[in-house]
């Protein structure tokens, strides 16, 4: 299982030196190789204690290593908590980090057990909520998203298995299936008629 993947061990096969450092934060990580083409990995001491936030910064760094620096070019690269955007060498790293972390045969494991939410999925790969959802994103953009959430309709019993559901795919990543009390809706049609029921029962008990 690739989520059990030891990324220090992997570092000191590719010849990196990984280091802990002071830095201040929000500077979480850093990459860079010297003029002799010697990497290194610079990691901030305050998340030392946090395996997630250490497994997801690691595996971004080692993403520069693989996807943009290579071993003999003098390259600098900054990991910053609460970034605002990514660059295009940010999001090669992290394409690789959160591929490598979760690849999409573990994935649609995860979700065949029931695990669809961000903070479970975070739970189950020991790995930052943000690299969860940059992982489901690329899996929406490639069409791997669809294929991993199955539900039936409670309302209507249709079998769903794509992303029709009227909301746009970033809140659709972080409700996965709109839940109300373990239930699952294809619409805000369906939901709308599950509510208007329910609401109509609770009353005939209320009076």
């Amino acid at each position: 299982m690739l989520a059990n993947l030891n990324l220090f061990e992997l570092a000191q096969e590719e010849g990196i030196i990984v280091d802990w450092f002071p830095f201040r934060p929000p500077l979480l990580g850093y990459y860079w190789c010297t003029d002799s083409g010697q990497a290194v990995i610079g990691l901030c001491e305050e998340i030392q204690n946090d395996k997630k936030a250490t497994r997801s910064i690691l595996a971004e760094e080692l993403g520069h290593h693989y996807t943009s620096a290579g071993k003999f070019t003098t390259q600098h690269h900054y990991r910053y908590r609460n970034r605002l955007s990514v660059s295009r060498c940010e999001e090669k790293a992290l394409r690789w980090a959160v591929e490598t972390l979760i690849p999409h045969d573990e994935l649609q494991e995860a979700y065949s057990r029931g695990i669809t939410n961000p903070w479970d999925l975070a739970d189950y790969f020991d790995v930052l909520e943000e690299t969860i959802h940059f992982r489901l994103k690329i899996a929406q953009l490639k069409g791997e998203l669809k294929r991993l959430i199955k539900y039936i309709c409670d309302e209507c019993e249709k079998e769903v298995e794509d992303l029709d559901f009227p909301e746009s795919w970033v809140t659709m990543i972080d409700k996965t299936a709109y839940s109300l009390e373990e239930k699952h809706f294809c619409s805000w049609s369906c939901l709308s008629d599950y509510r208007q029921r329910e609401n109509a029962l609770l009353k005939k008990k209320v009076i």
